[in-house]
């Protein structure tokens, strides 16, 4: 909860004077395992600097390829095919400033006011920390300008009065494997209440909420023996996955599960799928967070403290790149 005068500062200022935020979410992977050129990314951009959001998110993601059986998805990926078949002429530092730095400066000159923010991943070749949880790109040597924002995974931050969480892993995946449901009969069922033929409820939602409920971004431990690999759980730093007390407003969870935008339990859950697949285009989120209505009522002090509401006042979408 915020005060009221601060939410009206937030929202009806002068860097906003009433208008909704904008917030772009793209996960990996960002090019084609046929190649190295980046194309999904290079869509993206195109996309940004025509509509010119607030904020950008690109979280450096990885997915289990079901075709080429390896992982794909960090901006500079230890996986790649042409990264493992050696057909690279340079370092990973420079492929970087080459294909991802250059198409970020993009929008740092066609759009000064649009916030950039990276999020690595544990199999990204420029990242110097190879575990999870795992610290924030070192600036040094990637060509990014200072505005753009480099953030650990995981990680938390506000836009204004909106808290925002989110981790590259694919948490989602992870409990839907590990999940056990069974269904049992009713000793006594009342036969005027109909039986339900999912009674399990949403599948998608339940993985969500046993993240908040446990306040954890990787609530299982052990980490499942046939995706262990895929996390690099480091215990000692486990303190570094506690959510915060408060759930947070928006919590962006990708996974290679089939993308989603749904409220639970008061927060907007968002899986934004993959900018690219093995060998085509994906998908990126649109949020646009709407100013509150009723900031100006008679009977609300600038003292008062109100509820964030941004599952009430968010549109989320999912598109095709």
């Amino acid at each position: 909860m915020t005060p009221v005068a601060e939410l009206v500062e937030y929202q009806q200022g002068e860097k906003l004077g009433g208008l909704p935020i904008s917030l772009y979410v793209a996960a990996g992977p960002y090019t084609l395992d046929s190649n190295l050129g980046y194309e999904p990314l290079d869509a993206l951009m195109d996309v940004v600097c025509d509509e010119r959001p607030d904020v950008v998110i690109l979280v450096s993601y990885r997915e289990l390829s079901v075709v080429a059986d390896m992982q794909l998805g960090p901006f500079v990926d230890s996986a790649h095919p042409h990264i493992q078949s050696g057909k690279i002429s340079v370092s990973p530092t420079d492929l970087f400033r080459e294909q991802v730095a250059a198409r970020i400066s993009r929008i740092n000159e066609v759009s000064p006011a649009t916030t950039v923010i990276l999020i690595p991943s544990v199999r990204d070749l420029i990242s110097q920390h190879a575990a999870y949880p795992q610290a924030a790109f070192d600036r040094t040597g990637l060509g990014l300008s200072k505005k753009v924002r480099i953030l650990p995974n995981p990680c938390s931050f506000s836009i204004n009065e909106v808290l925002v969480s989110l981790a590259s892993t694919d948490v989602l995946f992870h409990l839907r494997r590990e999940e056990v449901f069974q269904r049992a009969e009713e000793a006594e069922p009342d036969p005027s209440v109909p039986s339900s033929s999912n009674p399990q409820g949403d599948p998608m939602a339940n993985l969500v909420r046993h993240v908040l409920t446990q306040r954890n971004f990787y609530p299982i431990f052990p980490a499942p023996e046939a995706l262990a690999h895929e996390v690099n759980l480091d215990v000692t730093h486990w303190n570094m996955l506690r959510l915060e007390e408060t759930a947070p407003d928006i919590l962006i969870l990708p996974s290679k599960l089939k993308h989603f935008s749904k409220v639970v339990d008061s927060t907007l859950a968002v899986n934004p799928g993959h900018l690219a697949r093995a060998s085509s285009a994906g998908t990126f989120a649109k949020l646009t967070i709407h100013p509150s209505k009723d900031l100006g009522g008679d009977d609300i002090g600038d003292e008062d403290l109100m509820d964030h509401r941004v599952d009430e006042r968010t549109r989320s979408e999912v598109w095709r790149i």
